[in-house]
């Protein structure tokens, strides 16, 4: 069953992460990511962590629902990091994105394992 629609089916947090590891092992097994394990963690900040990773920040309906809402968080409170793997189709949406976010990091023609490398960096600057 998709993630997604045990979530809207089921009310356990417990239950749906356990569902969401045992799905991400069996769908993404066979990519080739390598990605080291998240020991030590710990916050050592302030302000609570955002990231959002998405395909979508152009001229496309997910762009238009959220473009505005990176914006609002109060930065005093909250870091947003907002990671692109899609096109840059110069739409004013996405440059509404870029300018909400408190750091917006374009991925396009990154590969997967070039993708994972980058977001690492960044958490092991922020929970090590």
């Amino acid at each position: 069953m998709n993630s997604f629609i045990l979530l809207s089916n089921c009310d356990d947090p417990a239950k749906f992460l356990d569902w969401s590891r045992i799905n991400s092992r069996e769908n993404f097994a066979n990519l080739g990511i390598q990605s080291p394990p998240m020991r030590g963690v710990g916050r050592k900040h302030d302000r609570i962590f955002e990231s959002v990773i998405s395909v979508d920040f152009r001229n496309h309906p997910v762009a238009h629902l959220t473009a505005i809402l990176y914006g609002l968080h109060d930065r005093n409170k909250f870091e947003v990091w907002v990671y692109s793997y899609g096109p840059d189709d110069g739409h004013a949406v996405r440059k509404r994105t870029q300018d909400g976010a408190e750091h917006f990091v374009n991925l396009e023609g990154c590969s997967l394992q070039g993708m994972v490398d980058r977001i690492l960096v960044v958490m092991r600057l922020i929970f090590w």
